[in-house]
């Protein structure tokens, strides 16, 4: 089942079961401006991308920070790898590392935690107009951009979650 369209925002869905959400197996993969983040063949354990879409709609509407207004997509995405994966610098203590990590989570909308999406990037920016999606792909050292109504990636996700959540329930 796909949510969205794959030339601008889509979650891509399979269910192999349809047992209890502790062990539905299935394929899942995020698609963006035409191109797929995750390997849809990998079957995986869902409950763990979808407790990360769960999480993330949460945050809709909080994803705003008026120093990316002027950075381009290369900067923001360096900016952010670097506050939440990289290396602690000398100057920075343990709680300044993890402070910037909670203040900069919100812009991840990776869902890197699963085996499908090893090694993809994915951010979310909002503004007052739009939605700017800045991700790079395990295979390309690329970062692209692409910029989409208010509101799509919330819509789109509680789609999913909605059919989701009713595919269990009609198991039980």
């Amino acid at each position: 089942m796909i949510f969205g369209t794959k030339e601008h925002f889509a979650i891509e869905c399979i269910i192999n079961n349809s047992s209890d959400l502790e062990s539905i197996f299935g394929h899942i993969a995020i698609w963006i401006s035409k191109e797929q983040l995750g390997q849809l063949p990998l079957t995986v354990l869902l409950k763990t991308p979808v407790t990360h879409f769960q999480d993330s709609i949460i945050q809709c509407g909080k994803r705003r920070q008026k120093k990316f207004e002027t950075m381009n997509s290369s900067e923001v995405f360096n900016f952010l790898q670097a506050a939440l994966w990289g290396e602690p610098e000398e100057n920075r203590s343990s709680i300044d590392i993890i402070e910037e990590y909670k203040e900069y989570e919100k812009f991840n909308i990776s869902t890197n935690f699963s085996e499908s999406f090893d090694g993809e990037s994915l951010y979310l920016i909002e503004d007052d107009k739009k939605e700017r999606f800045i991700w790079r792909t395990f295979d390309s050292e690329q970062i692209k951009e692409i910029h989409l109504a208010l509101g799509t990636y919330e819509k789109i996700v509680q789609s999913f979650l909605d059919w989701f959540n009713n595919q269990v329930c009609q198991a039980d």
